[in-house]
């Protein structure tokens, strides 16, 4: 079963609205900007970079836990094309477009307060990369055919966010996605309000 990617926020959002006003201050939203790269084989030099656009929205249940959604938009996609040449003169041509259209998971975090601004976290939780293809083969009928699909990946990272005022933040963020290949990373930077 596969979760729309606003089911997430709108549930942490609706379990925030509940709150008493003493815990208020503990729900938060961010938004951040970032990169991702993958490892694929849709693409001869197997690098996919993509820049991302999102946000989270998250809960500190403790100063020490805490759990939290997000969604990311990827803004880029990649082309590339490639000839062969048959000894029979026939040359076939290719051109293939690949992109991330986003990602969304959710996260439990751990975090260690340093100092009265810095905090040190680590999270893990699950994870879904949905990407779109697009193929065209300049054969006889020169045929397109394009689609997407979803990795569901677990995912890990570790970052560190800064307390500006008692409300304001920023935070830098690393993520890994598939824990066995270790074939995704994103990087994201980012800006944030505590309610």
């Amino acid at each position: 079963m596969q979760l729309h990617p606003f089911f997430l926020p709108i549930s942490l959002a609706a379990v925030a609205a509940t709150l008493s006003p003493a815990n208020a201050q503990d729900f938060y939203v961010e938004g951040a900007v970032g990169a991702m790269e993958e490892t694929t084989y849709l693409l001869s030099d197997s690098n996919l970079d993509t820049n991302l656009l999102g946000g989270r929205i998250g809960w500190e249940v403790t100063p020490y836990f805490g759990v939290e959604g997000e969604y990311f938009a990827g803004l880029n996609e990649h082309k590339q094309s490639s000839s062969i040449l048959f000894p029979n003169g026939e040359r076939f041509d290719n051109k293939r477009e690949l992109s991330i259209a986003s990602t969304y998971g959710v996260f439990g975090k751990v975090s260690l307060p340093v100092g009265d601004a810095l905090k040190l976290f680590a999270r893990a939780g699950y994870a879904n990369i949905e990407k779109d293809v697009k193929v065209e083969l300049n054969d006889e009928n020169s045929t397109t055919s394009k689609g997407s699909f979803d990795e569901e990946e677990f995912a890990f990272g570790v970052g560190a966010s800064f307390d500006l005022t008692d409300r304001i933040y920023t935070r830098l963020d690393a993520t890994s996605y598939d824990l066995l290949a270790l074939e995704t990373h994103s990087l994201t930077i980012g800006a944030g309000f505590r309610f």
